[in-house]
């Protein structure tokens, strides 16, 4: 059975996470981490848990570490863990450390033995790391943890920077390691060598090993200390959880769009989860690393925002909180910014958290495909666009969407009356068994990408190939004219049981210059049905964001015709979530429009979006109907369907402010 994880209950839900990664140039840490000092800004946020600073990338801590290969920072001048664990105490709420594993600049300049060696080709680079085999986890990571738990009464652990920046390690005992794995003399060092796909693959298990092997070493001597690997089963990292972290999590700071992604794939992990979401941010494409970019803060309503997609997929949420205050300082009027999120999450906490799916749209994130890509940064550098051009896609035609895996998806894949695959080239042969399956058993499904013809067939697909076009930029008519498309391979369909909707244009014409193919076909097989778009449209999507693609989407979701209980028609910037908890069915409606700082709007809130057309057709009437969280007026109307079977519910809510839910109690 897999590991289900830990948490503290549904009562602990909103968080704070603050580092400061100590460093050798530092002077003053923890000179202002007295508890006195720490509670009344502590107190404007109000976090059911924290998590703070105990050793960042410089591999110093910023505390008196007293694990014999510790390096403590000769800035500390107060025990800054202390502190934060005293001030966790009085608050009573549970409290972690921010552990940097792998990523430790001061072991490996102590300990040459236990340095990561990069690839002698030269094409791994980056900052100093630590072999994931070496004695750095029995002599420093491990002793320093359970150091932690026992002298300042940690609750437990997040460990950081691994996931996002591991490297392939070439030392002599991953050489040999690999060599007992494989029987290969030697690792590829040429990420075209045909034996690359299994150093990946060894490199992936190999870190998988680690994170086992310190989480249970832990474990078995703080039984109590709850422990997570940052990004550790995230949608980089697809597949059975198989290593035993307490919970998932992942820091994200590059956009909201972001946040939407690795929440609806955290919510099936089958583990607790939070989303954290850093407190500051940067214009789009200034370098991260530049100071003459500094960081701003987030306005009260982006944050909100953030919090309300994971509170929209039942889970948990903490703000990532750092300033230039290099003393331990907290900042009070940011802190009563965040106070004003936590205030709106808690208000939501109740109805939301722990919620489950109510099956719509799910997108496949297939593990075989991901990990058939050649790739030379393990994890990070996956090409996933088309996973995010579905899900935007999908979810900006007013559709729940989920986001799985092979894994999560086939226990549950009937459940789903519509399922998208999106470029999904080298998904399993089992996958594409399921899949036929379910559309003979009545599903619907979506497939895009070329590939997609030669794994699922002629037959199946309704439609014969005439030949491919490669590196190509085509036009499919969308609403009142056509959109340009570029995929590096179209294929070219002639229908066979299938329909073709419309012709591809080789202009953007829609009367002349067509071709003799169509953008998609759609197949009857069984009891339902197949649409197959045969280029990267997906892909295009998300490196675009057309709207005249997006329309396109949505409506060859409607040429599919898939039985959706709760149809949805709101607004493209209105995310809808739909969700079961207890006897009640929620719809989240999420408005995802910037807001702009004002004297008039201190907060940032976005213009209201709307209106909003709910329509479900349910089996019994419910007893109450309600739209939570908005002011104004909502409407609604129950009556029974027009074969007497069920009821239909139909809500108008005039504007979504930041966040509204509508529920219908049964």
């Amino acid at each position: 059975m897999a590991y289900a994880g830990r948490w503290y209950g549904d009562g602990v839900a909103f968080g704070m996470h603050y580092d400061l990664h100590a460093n050798a140039k530092d002077t003053d840490l923890g000179a202002h981490v007295r508890i006195e000092e720490l509670l009344p800004d502590l107190g404007l946020m109000a976090p059911q848990w924290i998590q703070t600073d105990m050793k960042g990338g410089p591999g110093m801590t910023s505390w008196f570490s007293t694990t014999p290969t510790a390096t403590v920072s000769p800035g500390v001048v107060q025990d800054a863990l202390h502190g934060w664990a005293a001030a966790a105490r009085k608050l009573g709420v549970p409290i972690h450390g921010h552990y940097a594993g792998l990523d430790d600049e001061a072991a490996w300049e102590k300990y040459p033995a236990w340095r990561l060696v990069p690839n002698p080709a030269g094409k791994s680079t980056g900052r100093p790391h630590i072999c994931p085999r070496s004695e750095y986890v029995d002599k420093l990571m491990v002793p320093q943890l359970i150091e932690a738990v026992e002298r300042y009464g940690l609750n437990g652990f997040w460990v950081d920077g691994e996931v996002a920046g591991y490297m392939f390690c070439y030392c002599p005992r991953c050489r040999d390691a690999f060599r007992q794995q494989t029987g290969l003399q030697e690792p590829p060092t040429d990420i075209e060598d045909p034996q690359w796909l299994k150093w990946v693959a060894f490199q992936r298990q190999t870190f998988v090993e680690f994170v086992t092997h310190y989480i249970e070493a832990v474990h078995e001597r703080c039984p109590q200390a709850l422990i997570c690997d940052n990004y550790l089963y995230t949608y980089r990292m697809p597949g059975e959880p198989v290593a035993p972290s307490d919970w998932i999590s992942g820091d994200v700071w590059m956009s909201l769009d972001e946040v939407r992604i690795e929440a609806r794939f955290m919510a099936t992990r089958q583990r607790p989860w939070d989303v954290m979401g850093w407190a500051f941010d940067k214009p789009h494409g200034a370098d991260r690393a530049s100071e003459r970019v500094p960081w701003e803060v987030k306005s009260v309503a982006r944050l909100q925002q953030e919090a309300a997609v994971c509170l929209s997929l039942g889970g948990n949420f903490q703000i990532y909180e750092t300033t230039n205050l290099r003393d331990g300082r907290l900042v009070n009027w940011r802190m009563e910014r965040f106070g004003k999120v936590g205030d709106f999450f808690r208000e939501r906490q109740e109805l939301c958290i722990g919620s489950t799916a109510f099956p719509q749209v799910v997108v496949l994130n297939s593990e075989q495909h991901v990990y058939s890509q050649k790739v030379d940064n393990l994890f990070w550098a996956y090409d996933l666009d088309a996973i995010h051009g579905a899900v935007y896609g999908l979810s900006e035609n007013s559709l729940s969407v989920e986001l799985m895996d092979e894994w999560a998806l086939k226990p549950v894949l009937e459940r789903y009356p519509l399922v998208v695959a999106p470029e999904q080239d080298n998904m399993s042969d089992s996958m594409v068994t399921e899949l036929k399956g379910y559309v003979e058993n009545g599903g619907n499904l979506l497939l895009s990408g070329a590939a997609a013809y030669e794994r699922f067939g002629e037959a199946f697909l309704g439609a014969t190939s005439t030949g491919i076009e490669e590196d190509a930029v085509f036009y499919i008519r969308s609403g009142d004219g056509s959109t340009p498309v570029y995929s590096k391979v179209w294929r070219k369909l002639a229908p066979t049981t299938a329909e073709g909707l419309s012709a591809v244009g080789r202009t953007p014409l829609t009367n002349a210059e067509m071709t003799d193919f169509p953008p998609v076909v759609i197949n009857k097989v069984g009891k339902g049905k197949v649409a197959y778009i045969p280029c990267d449209l997906f892909k295009a999507f998300e490196l675009t964001r057309y709207q005249m693609i997006r329309v396109f989407i949505g409506a060859v979701v409607r040429a599919l015709k898939p039985p959706i209980a709760i149809n949805v028609v709101a607004p493209p910037k209105v995310d809808v979530t739909q969700r079961l908890k207890d006897n009640k069915v929620l719809v989240h409606l999420l408005n995802r429009q910037e807001g702009y700082i004002s004297p008039a709007n201190p907060d940032g809130n976005p213009t209201p979006a709307g209106p909003v057309v709910i329509s479900a057709i349910m089996p019994n009437k419910p007893s109450a109907v309600q739209v939570l969280f908005v002011e104004g007026t909502t409407s609604y109307t129950v009556n029974d369907t027009e074969d007497g079977t069920g009821t239909v519910v139909r809500l108008v809510v005039p504007e979504v402010p930041v966040h509204c839910t509508a529920v219908l109690t049964f």
